[in-house]
């Protein structure tokens, strides 16, 4: 299992197991993430602002450390 497919038109790929997160009070403010607006469908990088029209969000991955890799 890799965790991720391509969509069945080919356009994208998704991981399954991963979700959006719906846009609440406690969701972060200023610092850069995944966001989406459900009925446009559009995912950028971006800094949310409070004001804006996104529906959803999810935090940007980090690197693995492996060994060897001081970064």
């Amino acid at each position: 299992m890799t965790g991720y497919k391509l969509t069945t038109d080919r356009a994208a790929v998704v991981a399954p197991a991963i979700k959006w997160l719906p846009i609440d009070k406690d969701t972060p403010v200023g610092g850069k993430m995944l966001l989406i607006n459900r009925q446009q469908g559009i995912a950028v990088i971006s800094t949310r602002r409070v004001q804006d029209s996104w529906t959803h969000w999810h935090p940007l991955p980090t690197f693995s450390i492996i060994e060897g890799d001081a970064r």
